[in-house]
């Protein structure tokens, strides 16, 4: 009987050390695919700290913008530029710029947006990502909704904002419910709960009751959402059984859902109580127990592997030894094939500490106010952080707590889909914070990677690699038969720096200028000859492609992290009111009422607003005219004729017989209508129609021009939108034809305004790419004298202060001040940013001024 004992034992022990030996061939296997998974394709995060979120027409939206990777929060530069964009309810594009990485400056990015003084009041998305990001798409994207309010005085502009609003509110409400089973799976035989999400048609979250009922109408059990569209019920589930859930929202309308059908099979439970993750794993009783494995990561990171006790059957995990944010637990069979999944959030509130400290708690007006920073890990270390301060009158715009760079980094960024108030999660830590949050964590999906497929070793790579510099591209095809033209050489001209590239077209006609770098503004020439010098041939250039634009649904309930909503009504009031004031005194912020006013002068290079398009007007041409003549100068001059309108243009002389010189060239200017060249400043002539006042001629022919100077001179001034005149170097853009300048005339659109036949140069382009943002700096008044203390002048600022570019010493500390402004309140003073080792910093001070 000895002898068998110590043979079974013999056995056992065997299998005990084949199992260890197995189970760490295992975790070797799954570390080792994880490790070469980051390596290959890393991820980036992105957070935008804005200075606050509520506008009003003509101001700037600061931001700084924290680029991360997204398994350790360590700020990155990889990817070199960031694109951020503001997007209207009707998912148009306001405008979008580009920022460029400040290597110099522990890799920051920092930029503004600026408001046009005729925005429409209402709800816009400020949306960030880099090329990379589009990897994974807009889920992942940085998106913050804010509010443009308006003046008083835009009248027009808010009627027409709200009469968008009212359509869209008589829009019938219509809403779905979704189902998700702990685990993923739908057990039959065992006790089971299910998360539940109810949105509407606009996107946002629906409040349902119901009931749960069988196939035969017997009820189960009541449902209800407890938080934000979301709720949680437990059903028992028997064999064959189909059950659905009857919900009726708040307006009484009924819909009838059927649930996940219920199978054999494993499914993961969680428990949260007493500081604990608790783990269990359960099967239906008609399957036999197999080996399982349960792993937990954070962002990649593998904190657990360890094969299910089948004695035991659970797990427990002290939440304070955990990284904060989303854990994602998987069960694994031995072959590594997933069985089941479940996220859960640890709140450890375990990161670096930044103390602030001002001089003094209360301040006078106009006063300075001197602040020091120190930064210390979380384990007590000062260390180097990069950081961003917003000081805002709080009795104008409070502190938004429903988003953050806790909230970004740790929630937002790690699931799918829009979150509705992710702030709320971060409140105080309450039994009924914990259940929405758990509820979050059943209905939302964890998707950065495919983590069952990495496990065993099928490795994703990106599609969309790093941008690290910008490049311009485009074919050259044959002008009759379209095919690729070979060996085609292609020049691109800057008008800014004044440099030209070259390059050959390959066997598909396709050519690039790879590595290049410029601000936004820059407008570049393109053009092409064949390998036999000929001009004949048809240049084409990439478009810019950005990914589709959408709208963030808005938080129906916008008050909630802030106060009342009668106190948050008459704080609003108070920033509009003060608004008014401040515009008739800050020349940075006016609001314009009237038609375009184009001043005839020396042009700047414009800022373009969206990639290739040009902001100015409808002319390819108009962003680097010499000089230009809009139609508010022509309704307002009322000149006789396009003659009479150019004579007031410097360095442009008329003469007697209808012709047209510029100062310092020779010969006759070439002219062109609507971008097409009708005349190559050689002897040209008209012959216009007459039918009706406002009609232009239906045909241009060349002829001597003396005839045509009378004819042009005969066409209606009310049929022109735009002159631009080009000379000197900006007339090279149409290369030999603008050898003696170039008068391009622009006719309203709704113009008869028809041209020969003569051809648009098919082998240049002008172009005009999206490039990046240089830097400006945001105003903040001093006032070190008596003069600047008691000027008259009014400081009405929201924004009291914004500094993006703060980063501390080795030693943890830095220090800024700014001054207080003219009224007697409270400054919120919001501080963010990430340390060297990666851990997030956000600290809320409030002062006051009397």
């Amino acid at each position: 009987m000895k002898k068998v004992t110590i043979i079974l034992l013999f056995f056992l022990l065997s299998d005990i050390s084949y199992a260890q030996i197995n189970n760490r061939n295992l975790r070797e296997r799954l570390t080792s695919n994880l490790d070469q998974q980051f390596r290959l394709y890393s991820q980036e995060k992105l957070h935008l700290h804005l200075d606050r979120d509520y506008y009003i027409p003509g101001e700037n939206i600061w931001f700084k913008a924290y680029l991360v990777d997204a398994q350790t929060h360590l700020s990155i530069a990889e990817s070199r530029y960031i694109y951020v964009e503001l997007i209207n309810a009707e998912d148009e594009l306001v405008d979008r710029v580009m920022l460029r990485a400040d290597e110099e400056l522990f890799f920051m990015y920092h930029g503004h947006l600026f408001l046009s003084e005729v925005i429409p009041e209402g709800d816009y998305t400020i949306r960030a990502y880099t090329r990379h990001m589009e990897n994974l798409g807009a889920d992942y994207f940085f998106t913050q909704n804010i509010h443009i309010g308006s003046l008083e005085s835009q009248t027009q502009a808010t009627k027409e904002a709200k009469t968008k609003q009212a359509k869209l509110s008589a829009v019938k409400k219509d809403y779905a419910v979704s189902f998700f089973p702990e685990g993923g799976n739908l057990l039959m035989g065992v006790s089971n709960r299910i998360a539940f999400k109810a949105l509407n048609n606009s996107g946002y979250s629906e409040f349902i009751s119901g009931e749960v009922v069988d196939e035969a109408g017997s009820t189960i059990t009541t449902i209800q959402t407890s938080h934000l569209g979301m709720g949680m019920f437990v059903i028992y589930p028997e064999e064959g059984k189909s059950y659905y859930a009857v919900c009726r929202n708040e307006e009484g309308m009924e819909k009838r859902f059927e649930l996940p059908k219920a199978a054999s099979g494993y499914s993961l439970l969680t428990d949260s109580q007493d500081g604990l993750f608790v783990i269990s794993v359960q099967k239906t009783a008609d399957i036999e127990r197999i080996p399982l494995y349960i792993m937990i990561h954070n962002r990649g990171n593998l904190l657990y592997f360890e094969p299910v006790d089948e004695w035991k059957n659970y797990i427990s995990l002290k939440e304070n030894q955990l990284p904060a944010g989303v854990l994602h637990i998987l069960l694994f069979d031995s072959s590594l094939n997933p069985i089941s999944e479940r996220l859960v959030f640890s709140r450890n509130e375990e990161k670096a500490n930044l103390e602030l400290s001002t001089d003094k708690e209360s301040y006078k007006m106009r006063e300075k106010v001197t602040s020091q920073i120190q930064v210390k890990d979380a384990k007590g270390r000062s260390t180097v952080a990069n950081l961003s301060v917003s000081v805002v009158d709080e009795k104008d715009i409070p502190v938004n707590e429903s988003i953050s760079i806790l909230t970004s980094l740790l929630l937002t960024s790690e699931l799918r889909g829009f979150i509705e108030s992710p702030g709320f999660y971060f409140q105080e830590n309450t039994r009924q914070s914990r259940f929405a949050l758990d509820c979050l964590m059943m209905t939302q999906g964890w998707r950065r990677y495919n983590i069952a497929d990495v496990v065993k070793g099928n490795i994703q790579t990106p599609d969309i690699p790093i941008e690290r510099s910008l490049e311009i591209s485009g074919q050259v095809l044959g002008v009759i038969d379209s095919q690729p033209r070979r060996d085609a050489w292609v020049s691109l001209l800057s008008f800014n720096s004044r440099e030209v590239l070259q390059t050959t077209t390959n066997a598909s006609g396709k050519f690039s200028f790879p590595d290049l770098e410029f601000p936004d503004g820059n407008i570049f020439m393109l053009q092409s000859i064949t390998a036999r010098n000929s001009e004949s041939n048809r240049l084409i250039a990439d478009k810019e492609i950005f990914p589709h634009l959408t709208m963030q649904p808005v938080n129906p309930n916008p008050q909630t992290f802030y106060t009342e909503q009668e106190t948050a009504k008459k704080q609003e009031n108070s920033f509009l009111a003060k608004a008014e004031e401040r515009i008739k005194y800050d020349d940075d912020m006016r609001i314009i009422y009237l038609k375009e006013v184009e001043i005839v002068g020396r042009k700047s290079i414009p800022r373009i607003m969206r990639g290739s398009e040009l902001k100015e007007g409808r002319s390819i041409y108009s962003g680097v005219a010499s000089y230009s003549v809009g139609i508010a100068s022509i309704e307002e001059d009322k000149p006789v004729n396009i003659w009479d309108m150019l004579r007031r243009i410097p360095g442009v002389s008329v003469f007697a017989d209808g012709t047209v010189r510029f100062q310092g060239g020779t010969g006759l200017p070439a002219i062109y209508i609507d971008d097409i060249q009708i005349s190559e400043g050689e002897a040209t002539s008209l012959s216009s129609s007459s039918e009706g006042e406002g009609e232009l001629g239906e045909e241009l022919a060349y002829m001597g021009a003396n005839e045509f100077a009378q004819a042009l001179s005969t066409i209606p001034i009310n049929q022109i939108e735009r002159i631009d005149v080009f000379m000197g170097v900006e007339s090279s853009i149409f290369g030999a034809a603008g050898g003696a300048g170039v008068i391009n005339i622009t006719s309203k659109q709704d113009a008869n305004f028809q041209t020969s036949s003569s051809p648009e140069a098919n082998n240049r382009k002008l172009i005009k790419p999206l490039g990046y943002q240089e830097p400006a700096e945001f105003y903040s008044p001093i006032y070190d004298t008596e003069e600047k203390r008691f000027d008259i002048k009014p400081d009405l600022r929201t924004t009291i202060y914004w500094k993006p570019d703060i980063v501390t010493k080795d030693n943890g500390s830095a220090s800024f001040d700014f001054y207080t402004a003219d009224y007697t309140t409270n400054y919120s003073i919001v501080i963010e940013g990430v340390t060297s080792d990666g851990e997030i910093i956000r600290e809320v001070k409030k002062i006051q001024v009397e």
